[in-house]
């Protein structure tokens, strides 16, 4: 997986972390966890990233794609 976190002024600059997975072409994003000093905790934002991961192959393997 390739991993990269990205501020789009479509997105109102909002920070998101995108993972792409190669093997099956498919791209997953989420808004990135800041701490308390507004900065990316790399670590929370991991968690919330590979969670997310696991529940959209869950969701893709029930509707087959």
């Amino acid at each position: 997986m390739d991993y990269q976190t990205v501020q789009r002024e479509s997105d109102n600059f909002i920070k998101f972390y995108v993972a792409f997975r190669e093997s099956d072409d498919v791209t997953f994003e989420v808004p990135c966890i800041l701490d308390d000093n507004g900065e990316v905790d790399e670590v929370a934002t991991q968690e919330v990233m590979n969670q997310h991961i696991i529940n959209s192959d869950i969701l893709m393997s029930h509707i087959g794609e």
